[in-house]
């Protein structure tokens, strides 16, 4: 069972339009003083890669039991492993011995929310409080 979990569209747009924003202003600083600054150039570099970034790349991938965050240094929890599962001011804590996934609802898109809910309550022994899955899927 493969499951990826999207980043949602509200961050993405956020990248693309302040990417667009800086290029528009590149362009009227071209046209205005015909001199090149390249600063601008990398603002717009600056918010139009992680858009791209976040097109291609999922937030969170669950693949044969394993929690994986894609970033980075992005941290990876065998469902096995899981000894508590917490749920807290928008976001799920999962635990193991050594490890500790934070995984923010906000950034993950409204119609991936019940696929992690659902992977979630496989593991109803797990929880430390009682399980918010009306709450966590509301949008």
């Amino acid at each position: 069972m493969d499951i990826k979990l999207r980043y949602n569209l509200k961050n993405q747009r956020f990248f693309i339009i302040a990417g667009g924003l800086f290029i528009l202003l590149f362009v009227i600083e071209l046209i205005v003083t015909k001199d090149i600054s390249y600063f601008n150039i990398a603002l717009a570099l600056t918010y139009s890669v992680p858009y791209i970034y976040h097109r291609k790349v999922p937030f969170l991938t669950i693949q044969k039991g394993v929690l994986k965050q894609n970033w980075w240094f992005g941290k990876r929890i065998d469902s096995k492993d899981i000894n508590e599962i917490k749920y807290f001011a928008g976001e799920y804590i999962v635990r193991s011995a050594q490890k500790e996934i934070r995984i923010d609802t906000h950034l993950i898109d409204v119609r991936d929310q019940p696929l992690l809910t659902d992977f979630l309550r496989t593991h109803h022994d797990k929880w430390v409080n009682a399980m918010p899955f009306a709450e966590s899927q509301k949008a």
